[in-house]
C-alpha cells in the first residue's frame, strides 16, 4: 500500500509540474494525433453553430438578442438580414399588386425565386438530422 501511494503521488507530483497536465498537447490539435475530445468538441461546436442557422432558417430565431461568440453572430446576422429582406420583398410585391401575403396569385417575376429559396431553405432546415429536441 505504501508503494502504490508513492507512485500516485510520483505521478500527481509529474503532472503537475507540466501546465495543463499530462494529456495536454495543444500542439497535436487539428492533426491525426490529436486527443480524441478535441474532435469531439469540434464536432460539438459545429454542429452548435449550424443550429443557430437552423433557427432563423426555421424562423425559431427572431433577430433579437445576441451570441457571445461574435464571429459566430456576424454569421447569425447576416443570415437573419438575408431572410427578412427576402421576406420584405415578398410584402412589398404583394403590396404593390394589392393582394395579401397569403395569396399566391401575386407569387410572379421577380418574387417567384425569392418565394422559392425561402421555402426550399426552411425545407431543408427542417429536414436536418442534428435538430435539437
Amino acid at each position: 500500500m505504501l508503494q502504490w501511494n508513492f507512485l500516485t503521488y510520483l505521478v500527481n507530483k509529474n503532472m503537475a509540474m507540466q501546465p495543463g497536465g499530462y494529456t495536454d498537447r495543444p500542439q497535436d490539435d487539428n492533426t491525426s494525433h490529436s486527443h480524441p475530445s478535441f474532435d469531439r468538441g469540434r464536432m460539438k461546436g459545429t454542429m452548435d453553430a449550424l443550429d443557430v442557422i437552423r433557427n432563423i432558417l426555421t424562423e425559431d430565431d427572431d433577430g433579437s438578442g445576441t451570441i457571445n461568440a461574435g464571429e459566430i453572430e456576424k454569421i447569425r446576422r447576416g443570415v437573419f438580414l438575408i431572410r427578412e429582406a427576402l421576406k420584405n420583398f415578398i410584402v412589398a410585391a404583394a403590396a404593390d399588386a394589392d393582394h395579401s401575403v397569403d395569396d399566391s396569385s401575386h407569387i410572379t417575376g421577380l418574387t417567384a425565386p425569392a418565394v422559392k429559396a425561402l421555402n426550399e431553405a426552411k425545407s431543408l432546415a427542417d429536414s436536418l438530422a442534428f435538430k435539437k429536441l
